[in-house]
């Protein structure tokens, strides 16, 4: 598949998106295997949302996670992507 290019030959803005959102995933993997994810629109936004379902004690602990590469993300790219931690109840197995 070819990815398109931006005149400087950086990927386009939607594939540096979606590669920090598939580096978001990986981090919370590291600790979270049990995390599914959603990719969703935020409303009143124009990033899109990371919706996140795992189990944990805080919601701090899934952000703390990706705080570090969400920031240089937003430094660099000057757009960002809401990571928004659920918990996951059994149910959702």
């Amino acid at each position: 598949m070819a990815v398109a290019r931006h005149p400087r030959g950086r990927p386009a803005k939607k594939e540096r998106v979606n590669a920090h959102v598939e580096e978001l995933k990986r981090l919370i993997l590291a600790t979270h295997p049990e995390a599914r994810f959603e990719i969703a629109g935020v409303p009143e936004s124009r990033w899109p949302g990371l919706w996140v379902y795992a189990r944990f004690d805080s919601v701090w602990e899934i952000l703390d996670l990706v705080g570090d590469a969400g920031a240089d993300f937003l430094g660099k790219e000057l757009t960002g992507v809401h990571v928004i931690p659920m918990q996951l109840n059994g149910s959702n197995d």
